[in-house]
C-alpha cells in the first residue's frame, strides 16, 4: 500500500510539473538591434529604454540597452531574453547611469549638464525622458539596423 501511494504522488507530480511548463512560455518576443545617430554620427555609451505604452501596469513591457563604441544596441528584455512582445512602445536614450536633474524655481527641468562629457552627453533632453520623448516604435515583428536619431529637429 505505502509504494501504491508513493507511486500515485510521483506521477501526480510529475503531470503538475508537465502540465505547468505548457503555456507559460509567454507572448513571442520579437529581437530589436539597431543605432543611436546624433546628426549623423554614431552615439556610444548611450542608454536605450523602449517601453510599452499599454495602458495596463500589469501589461506593461520595457527593454534595455546600452550602445556600443558603434553606437549600435541589441534591446534586451527583462527576462533577459533579446526582443519585446508586439506592441506600441516609447523610446528613452539618455547617457549612461542619467538621472533627472531637480526643476529649478519655475519648475522646469534643468538643462542637461555642460560637464557631461561622455559621448552620450550630446543627447538633447527632450529624447531623456519618457514624458518627452518624440520617439516610437509600432513592434510588428523583429526590427534590426533601426535608426534611432536624436538629433535636433
Amino acid at each position: 500500500m505505502c509504494r501504491r501511494v508513493r507511486r500515485l504522488i510521483v506521477s501526480g507530480l510529475t503531470c503538475a510539473f508537465v502540465l505547468a511548463g505548457c503555456g507559460l512560455a509567454g507572448p513571442t518576443l520579437y529581437p530589436i538591434s539597431g543605432i543611436v545617430l546624433h546628426n549623423g554620427q554614431p552615439v556610444p555609451e548611450a542608454e536605450v529604454v523602449l517601453t510599452s505604452e499599454s495602458g495596463s501596469p500589469k501589461a506593461s513591457t520595457s527593454g534595455t540597452a546600452v550602445t556600443d563604441h558603434e553606437g549600435r544596441f541589441t534591446i534586451e528584455s527583462g527576462t533577459r531574453q533579446d526582443g519585446l512582445p508586439k506592441g506600441r512602445y516609447r523610446i528613452r536614450v539618455a547617457p549612461p547611469n542619467w538621472r533627472m536633474p531637480m526643476p529649478n524655481e519655475d519648475h522646469e527641468p534643468a538643462p542637461p549638464d555642460p560637464t557631461d562629457n561622455t559621448p552620450a552627453g550630446v543627447i538633447p533632453f527632450d529624447y531623456r525622458t519618457e514624458d518627452t520623448t518624440p520617439l516610437r516604435l509600432d513592434l510588428t515583428g523583429p526590427v534590426t539596423d533601426f535608426q534611432v536619431d536624436v538629433s535636433v529637429k
